[in-house]
């Protein structure tokens, strides 16, 4: 589906639906035969899908879909589809099997298997081989969009934390550069500020939280809060960061009593 795609939310839910038919996009091709002259459609271009067609039925029942033999002759769902019908009749496409890409009872797509120069049709056997290979793609590709979201929403939240301007005083010329130690995923547990203090002084501020993603960045806003506030009761550097040490053996405690809780 082209929101999966995108990173998005499948469309598809297995079940009742408010009937919005999904945008499909050809993500993966392979044939016997060099150049693929049976698929219309590349990949990465998008796929037509008829309304009433049996790729429509397993995106939203998320059951597969066998058709030993292919019948693309008027009469059939290939009237709404003339391209994909000349394509089969064009190619000797005599069977046919759609499988869901099904992860946590969303439809992330479908896989499509058919047989042209095997003159054996598609059996239940071929099927249940079918569907293992798929069940085993859906849960790489179901990793990989938690990954690339919750990848995301670490690097949006970390920089919404580091100071986007940093403002000149009579004390002090400031400018910053913010290069993240984990250059591949540009996430990181490290972290600057730069607060105004009293009598023209300023206090500046660097920190490295263990570890990386969403819960480094997430730590890091609790930290520069509490040192925002930390700073504005104007206490001594060492106060500060004793009084900060204490908040970051508190949180540890908090942390390892919910993880004793959860367990």
């Amino acid at each position: 589906a082209e929101s999966v795609r995108l990173g998005e939310e499948p469309p598809a839910g297995i079940g009742p639906t408010g009937g919005r038919r999904p945008v499909l996009r050809r993500a993966g091709v392979a044939s016997i035969h060099p150049g693929i002259p049976e698929s219309p459609w590349a990949r990465g271009e998008p796929v037509f899908v008829p309304p009433k067609s049996p790729y429509i039925d397993v995106l939203f029942s998320g059951c597969s879909h066998l058709e030993p033999v292919l019948d693309a002759g008027p009469g059939t769902w290939f009237d709404r589809d003339p391209a994909r019908a000349r394509i089969i009749r064009e190619h000797g496409i005599h069977s046919m099997m759609i499988v869901p890409i099904r992860a946590r009872r969303a439809v992330l797509g479908v896989v499509v298997f058919i047989r042209t120069e095997e003159p054996t049709p598609f059996q239940e056997d071929d099927l249940l081989l079918a569907e293992g290979l798929v069940t085993r793609a859906a849960l790489a590709l179901d990793n990989a969009r938690q990954y690339a979201r919750e990848h995301t929403a670490a690097l949006t939240l970390q920089r919404t934390l580091l100071p986007h301007r940093l403002r000149d005083s009579a004390a002090v010329e400031v400018a910053s550069r913010y290069l993240p130690a984990d250059a591949d995923t540009g996430v990181g547990g490290d972290w600057f500020d730069v607060i105004p203090l009293s009598s023209a002084r300023v206090g500046l501020v660097v920190g490295d939280v263990v570890g990386h993603g969403i819960n480094a960045a997430t730590m890091v806003g609790g930290f520069r809060a509490a040192v925002r506030t930390l700073a504005d009761m104007d206490l001594p550097p060492d106060e500060l960061l004793a009084h900060l040490d204490d908040t970051v053996q508190r949180l540890a405690e908090e942390d390892e009593d919910r993880y004793a809780d959860g367990q």
